[in-house]
């Protein structure tokens, strides 16, 4: 008897089948022609009837598609979810002079007794050709609402901005005007931009798998910039908005971050939302924001720099192979986004972290508190108490390797079985060298996510938090750790470069104006270790002072502490 690794690994992948009892054909009933059971939907066709075998040469059909809604009813609608994770994840980085949240009825008109008129610009603001109009969403047109790949999936709809914007407007006190188009007529009228009181424009930049492409964009994006001429259209807008002196909202919807320099400083260009890939409830996740009924309360999850040499060696775009099997050695080791900004003090447009709120926040009284004391190492594993299945090693009777009589066999389909006995040939197999040595297990595993003394608490921080604004808002409280100084590897003896400060922990709150709150963050052991490649393990320093700051951002952290 043995613990074959092949047969171990057979054993994992069918014992959820048995732990689902897929083997209860009451339960599970087979698919079509055998029974009405099988999946609900098909990933090949949009139709109710389709193959059940697609690609092979069977070409019975039957109902491939059952159209099950699942997306929830009334206060269950999934929608209500979606909304609330895009609107908590949209940006507000600019905000000069108040000018959000907007007024429903408008506010200051250039014309006495007319209408508010908004002037909605860019494709990104409406509809297109549909959501799903390309395959795996790989193209650009409409408003971007997801990046394409493999993951991508048809939406079941999607709120554009303008018609989100439509439905939220006091129609009777504002006049929307939208051109849905990247491109302003030479001749347009007056009325489409120059008697505007308020111009809203959306840009986009899209990307994603690289076994599609689009308009010279396969996988990743060429550059940082708006695409399809975004920064032409802000351009064009922000000098022409009631001649130039009306304001400009622009938001972006981008896959990633997108280098606003071509505008971000123009006069009328009082406020910027980075509302990234907002999903199906895109619009009145935006409205949502943009008029106040929820705090802005997005912040950055990446860097926003002022070019795309600003992100360092490990954030230029590979436009050409450097191989025949290109190669990517991540020589920058931890030092993208924020830590390579931090390491060569390099000022971005808007740091890691950084978002606005509707309302303001004071911290203080940071404390940080001992848990447990430092040692270098983790505990030792657990010993696992679960010994593997065991399996005979003697070679079964050929004859359970062929096809089961009446097994019904398919074109272009690969079965573990074969036609006939002479197909098997004897001999050693050829395993790599080691394949039978058993390994000892690594110190830093024993459970899922590792060693579990990972994720002991050490150190506890505690921090203040107040409103201190005349509204309801949402603040991130952000922990960020810098490591000792002049820490040595004692199994190398490299001496360990560690970023200027890394992000270890966060916390979003809501607080009532004048509010005020305390908040604790504990910090683990594998928060506060770096990852030795001597010791295959995780190591705490013992000597030398943590650093603990909290703030706002990667670099706005006002309060500091030592451990």
């Amino acid at each position: 008897m043995h613990a074959d690794p092949n047969l171990l690994q057979a054993t994992r992948v069918v014992a959820a089948w048995y732990q689902l009892k897929q083997d209860n054909q009451t339960q599970w009933p087979p698919p079509p022609p055998k029974g009405k059971g099988g999946p609900n939907f098909s990933s090949f066709t949009d139709d109710k009837i389709g193959l059940i075998h697609p690609g092979s040469d069977d070409k019975t059909e039957a109902e491939v598609n059952k159209f099950i809604d699942v997306q929830g009813k009334d206060k269950k609608f999934h929608g209500l979810l979606a909304k609330q994770i895009a609107s908590e994840g949209t940006v507000v980085v600019k905000n000069e002079g108040g000018i959000l949240p907007l007024s429903k009825k408008g506010s200051r008109k250039r014309d006495a007794g007319a209408k508010y008129r908004v002037g909605i610009f860019g494709e990104d603001a409406g509809p297109g050709d549909g959501p799903n109009a390309c395959p795996d969403r790989s193209c650009n047109q409409g408003t971007l609402g997801s990046g394409w790949g493999s993951g991508a999936v048809d939406f079941p709809y999607l709120i554009t901005p303008l018609k989100a914007l439509q439905s939220t407007f006091d129609m009777d006190s504002v006049e929307i005007t939208p051109l849905l188009s990247n491109d302003i007529p030479v001749k347009a009228p007056s009325s489409l931009l120059q008697d505007q009181d308020l111009c809203i424009v959306f840009v986009n930049s899209d990307a994603g798998e690289g076994f599609e492409s689009w308009n010279g964009v396969r996988a990743d994006r060429n550059d940082l910039f708006p695409q399809k001429g975004g920064d032409k259209l802000v351009q064009k807008v922000a000098r022409g908005c009631g001649k130039g002196k009306s304001d400009v909202i622009v938001v972006v919807h981008a896959v990633g971050p997108v280098v606003l320099e071509r505008w971000i400083d123009l006069p009328s260009v009082k406020a910027v939302i980075l509302a990234n890939l907002p999903g199906e409830e895109s619009g009145n996740a935006l409205v949502d924001v943009l008029f106040g009924d929820v705090d802005a309360s997005g912040r950055l999850p990446y860097t926003v720099g002022k070019s795309l040499s600003d992100y360092g060696p490990g954030g230029q775009i590979m436009y050409y192979p450097n191989g025949v099997v290109p190669q990517q050695d991540f020589t920058e080791r931890l030092y993208i986004d924020y830590r390579h900004y931090d390491k060569h003090n390099i000022t971005p447009r808007y740091e890691f972290g950084f978002g606005l709120s509707y309302t303001t926040f004071e911290f203080s009284n940071l404390t940080v508190t001992e848990k447990k004391p430092r040692s270098a190492l983790p505990a030792p594993r657990f010993d696992s108490q679960a010994t593997p299945p065991t399996y005979s090693a003697d070679l079964p009777d050929p004859s359970t390797a062929l096809f089961p009589p009446n097994f019904r066999i398919l074109k272009n389909r690969i079965y573990p079985y074969i036609t006939s006995t002479s197909d098997i040939k004897y001999g050693q197999y050829p395993y790599p060298k080691g394949y039978d040595q058993i390994q000892p297990p690594s110190p830093a595993g024993g459970a899922e996510g590792g060693n579990p003394d990972l994720y002991t608490p050490h150190i506890s921080v505690t921090v203040s938090l107040k409103n201190t604004g005349s509204r309801k808002g949402n603040q991130v409280v952000q922990v960020y750790v810098s490591f000792p100084n002049g820490v040595v590897d004692a199994s190398t003896g490299d001496k360990i470069d560690f970023p200027v400060r890394q992000l270890r922990g966060f916390e979003k709150l809501e607080l009532e104006a004048g509010k005020s709150q305390d908040v604790e963050i504990q910090l683990t052991r594998k928060d506060l270790s770096y990852w030795s490649r001597g010791l295959g393990n995780w190591v705490m320093p013992t000597e030398g002072k943590y650093t603990v700051s909290v703030g706002a951002s990667s670099r706005d952290l006002p309060l500091s502490a030592q451990w």
